[in-house]
């Protein structure tokens, strides 16, 4: 399966609640790479990269409910990708 690269935007209860730990942990276990950062704007940004089966269980398995993260939206970007990344880091600002 072909890789690709995703960029989503977490929007909700996602900063000061462990957020960024739960999507490095994932993307860790799924074999992703990339990064994940909060954003000035109350947001956390990620980009990532892997086979698109990969990313999708990714997706599905960072899309937490309740307390204390909450995802109220994520929206989701697809490209190409660029094969920067040689882990999955958290970042401080983007």
């Amino acid at each position: 399966m072909a890789q690709r690269r995703l960029t989503a935007i977490a929007e909700g209860q996602v900063q000061g609640v462990g957020f960024r730990h739960l999507v490095s942990t994932v993307a860790r276990q799924l074999g992703v790479q990339g990064w994940v950062a909060n954003m000035p704007d109350g947001t956390v940004k990620i980009v990532a990269e892997a086979e698109e089966a990969m990313l999708e269980s990714f997706l599905v398995r960072i899309q937490v409910r309740g307390c204390p993260a909450d995802v109220c939206s994520l929206r989701t970007s697809w490209s190409k990708p660029t094969g920067e990344f040689s882990g999955f880091e958290v970042r401080f600002a983007e």
